[in-house]
Formats: C-alpha cells, sequence, structure tokens
C-alpha cells in the first residue's frame, strides 16, 4: 500500500509453537507442484509484535491526513498495547485538531522480509470510522519496482475488502486462463504508472471481510500465498463452518494451501505477465492506519477529500472503533 499514487487468535495465552524472531530462514525453492507443503517459520503472538515489528514514524508516504507516532510516544499515548495473547495499535480518537495538525496514529513494519511463503493473520478487530483508511499489506523495495500486495485494504467504512497488487509496467491479468477466484475483478492492469496506480484489484465477494461488518463477527483469518507463478488471498469469519483446521490451530506446524479451497483473489503469471516473480522482490509486511490521503479521501462522500479531512479534524469520536487487534501471525516458508 505505497499509495503516493494510491499506495497498503482465536489464540490463547497457553504456551505456542514460537519459532525465533532471528533471522528469517531461506524460503522454499519454487515449486509448481499443487500440493506444496510449508514449514512454520515464525509465530508472532501478543507481545512479540514489538520484536518482530518497527514502527515508522515519518512522513506519510500516501499524503494522509496523520502523524504516526515512535513506540515510546504510541505507548505514552495509549495507542498499542499487548498482552500473552493479543496486541494492538491505534489511532487517536479523543482530539480535535488545529489546522496544520495531523491524527496521531499508528504504522508498523516488520523488521524481517518475505520472499515466497504462507502466513495467516488471526485478526480480532481492523479500524473503522468515516475518514479512516486502513491497510495490511506487503511492499518491497524502491517501489514499486519491488511490487506491492495489498492484502487488506479499504477506507471510510466502504465494503468490501479490496485486494490488489501493484508492479512496474509490463503485467496484466487478462491474460490468466486458470484465474479461479470468488472475488470480483476490479481492474486487470498492475502497472503503478497506469490508470492513477488502481493497480490489478479484485473485490471479496463475501459480505464481511472488511470494517464495521468484519468487526461485528469477532475478526477472521486472512491466508495468504506467494509462489514463483502466484499469489492467492483467502479469508474466513471467526465461526465459519468451512474453516480448514490447519488455519486456526496455533499449533499447526505444517500447512498445505492446495486444501484450502478457492481463494477470495487469485494473480499469476501469463502472457500478459511473464516476469510476474521478478517484478515482487523480498517484502516487508506493513500494518498502518491513516485518515483520508489518496484513497481516502477520494472515496469519502460527499465532497471528497477537503469534506474528509474537516470531517476527521472535528470528529475524533466518530473514529473510536479505528484500531488494530490481533491475536496472532504465523508464517510458514
Amino acid at each position: 500500500m505505497f499509495k503516493s499514487l494510491t499506495i497498503a487468535v482465536l489464540t490463547t495465552a497457553l504456551s505456542l509453537p514460537i519459532v525465533s524472531a532471528g533471522t528469517v530462514p531461506a524460503v522454499h525453492e519454487l515449486s509448481t507442484r499443487a500440493n506444496l507443503s510449508y514449514k512454520l517459520t515464525r509465530n508472532v503472538v501478543g507481545r512479540q509484535f514489538y520484536d518482530n515489528f518497527r514502527f515508522f514514524s515519518g512522513p506519510d508516504p500516501t499524503a494522509g491526513l496523520v502523524e504516526y507516532q515512535t513506540l515510546e510516544n504510541a505507548r505514552r499515548l495509549n495507542l498499542t498495547s499487548a498482552d500473552a495473547g493479543s496486541f494492538i495499535i491505534a489511532g487517536d480518537s479523543t482530539s480535535i485538531l488545529k489546522p496544520g495538525q495531523g491524527r496521531k496514529s499508528t504504522r508498523i513494519e516488520s523488521s524481517w522480509t518475505l520472499g515466497n511463503h504462507v502466513h495467516i493473520l488471526d485478526l480480532g478487530h481492523m479500524p473503522a470510522g468515516r475518514s479512516s483508511w486502513p491497510a495490511y499489506w506487503l511492499v518491497g523495495p524502491n517501489w514499486p519496482n519491488g511490487g506491492e500486495i495489498d492484502i487488506i485494504e479499504g477506507a471510510n467504512d466502504i465494503m468490501p475488502n479490496l485486494m490488489t497488487i501493484h508492479t512496474t509496467p509490463g503485467c496484466t491479468m487478462d491474460g490468466m486462463t486458470n484465474r479461479t477466484q470468488t472475488g470480483k475483478i476490479k481492474a486487470q492492469d498492475c502497472n503503478a504508472y497506469a490508470n492513477g496506480n488502481v493497480g490489478c484489484g479484485v473485490y471479496g465477494t463475501k459480505g464481511n471481510d472488511f470494517g464495521p461488518k468484519l468487526n461485528a463477527g469477532n475478526g477472521g483469518y486472512f491466508a495468504f500465498q506467494r509462489s514463483d507463478t502466484e499469489v492467492k488471498v483467502w479469508f474466513w469469519k471467526r465461526y465459519s463452518a468451512n474453516i480448514p483446521k490447519e488455519i486456526i490451530d496455533p499449533y499447526r506446524t505444517v500447512v498445505n494451501p492446495s486444501t484450502w479451497g478457492v481463494p477470495d483473489a487469485h494473480f499469476g503469471s501469463s502472457s500478459t505477465c511473464q516476469n510476474f516473480n521478478s517484478m515482487l522482490a523480498r517484502q516487508t509486511l506493513v500494518i498502518n492506519l491513516t485518515y483520508c490521503g489518496g484513497f481516502g479521501g477520494h472515496t469519502f462522500v460527499p465532497g471528497g477529500t477537503p469534506a474528509c479531512e474537516e470531517f476527521c479534524r472535528n470528529n475524533p469520536q466518530a473514529l473510536s472503533e479505528a484500531y488494530w487487534k490481533i491475536y496472532g501471525l504465523r508464517v510458514y516458508e
């Protein structure tokens, strides 16, 4: 969700299988086997997020009405907290802003990078409220040269979730002949320099994968797979009867995505995207909450960005639900 253009557990406190937060082991060699299994390399729960993620406090690359806070300031302002089984980052929901001020908020970035892998996010709550623009995403160096993959993104509580890839020129999804997904195509050209950086996006179709509706169901599970030739994203609401057991099992050390059913979004190489994997570098995982900006401002109705910023400055109470609550993050490689 590097959006300078548009730009992106039900776990208990029991002893979980924890993998060292040190150097990430080498990823699997690329494989086209449909039954490729992945082994657990990281299990991040509760306070361990502080050891695995850095708090970004620079200017917002998405031009949002936001002031990102250091870890120290986020703690002082009560914008982050954690215990043995959950981790929270949030934005300010008490201050009326003066002209020129941004709303204090949080953006965290993994201290490690990921290439081909699988990861599972157990999400309890995500930011909600008009003017909010939350995103959970992967981004490579020297954007857009290292690529960007938005896994959870949207603004102003507008459903549904939007899953998108942004790349350098030369990759479109319209050549995929084996594309299987439950989501609805928004756009086909992944080129970050075309069409206002809309990217090649897919809308979720389950009706409860974003914002207040996701939160009303106590969140859910997002799963992600990247291989040499494909990227897939899945979502299950928390109490769905069809969640694969290995998704909800916090002790699972090996997973096989081929058993998870049809993904919500499916991207891949084809005759119109022959360099798919080379367009995606090893990437950093980012979780953030900004306000208005390129995407949030454009989708604020009525009035666009000026109205969005006015609303955000003067209605902190409308942003009381603008926080991430994460129960666990498991990475498999």
